[in-house]
């Protein structure tokens, strides 16, 4: 294990703990608050058309949980592009319409039913919100040492696609280790606030140079 490896296990331990001990009304508000801007986020982005394909995660436990944007990305009609563990380090992606369609599977997390609906390569444009266990405010981010979304986030800038990391305040790092695989965010929102966006999204999103 390499010191870097090491510095990530430590912090992985201690964001992850952070998490945990969150009270569940504090959870609850952020994830609220999370995915009101989010949805925000995503109508500047379409001005005034559909939104662009979304995908997104099923949150463990501890992660920050985005059912409300979920539900509103449903209930436009559109389809949402949630993720299924195929092996280790490997995702598919499957258009999800309706909450009936996903299930528990691996590892005891939710999951699209492959039954049910059919995995299909992430589209053109899609905006991919993605957890991670810790944030920096220039949108380096910590995983859970899988490498699943690593592999995700290498593959989007050939779709033209936009990487949003979400979290609680508390996930907020002055600094993290990377490595070469490792690979960093386009716009990073806390507990429901912006706290990392890429210089030349900016003027897109309404926001001043930064």
């Amino acid at each position: 294990m390499t010191e870097a490896d090491e510095r990530k296990r430590l912090l992985r331990g201690e964001y992850r703990r952070r998490r945990r001990l969150l009270p569940p009304m504090e959870k609850a508000a952020e994830a609220q608050e999370t995915a009101s801007v989010c949805r925000m986020l995503l109508d500047t982005l379409a001005s005034g058309r559909p939104w662009p394909p979304v995908g997104s995660y099923m949150a463990t436990p501890e992660e920050l949980d985005l059912s409300p944007l979920h539900l509103l990305i449903w209930d436009a009609g559109q389809p949402l592009w949630l993720p299924r563990i195929q092996g280790p380090g490997r995702l598919e992606w499957y258009p999800v319409r309706h909450g009936d369609e996903v299930r528990v599977g691996t590892l005891n997390l939710c999951e699209p039913d492959p039954g049910l609906v059919k995995a299909e390569p992430l589209p053109e444009g899609i905006v991919l919100f993605t957890p991670g266990v810790a944030f920096t405010s220039e949108g380096r981010r910590l995983g859970m040492g899988g490498g699943y979304y690593d592999r995700v986030l290498t593959d989007l800038p050939d779709l033209d696609a936009m990487a949003i990391g979400v979290g609680f305040t508390c996930q907020l790092c002055d600094d993290l280790p990377t490595d070469e695989h490792d690979r960093t965010v386009d716009v990073c929102i806390l507990g429901g606030d912006l706290i990392h966006c890429r210089t030349g999204l900016r003027p897109m999103l309404g926001l001043p140079p930064g």
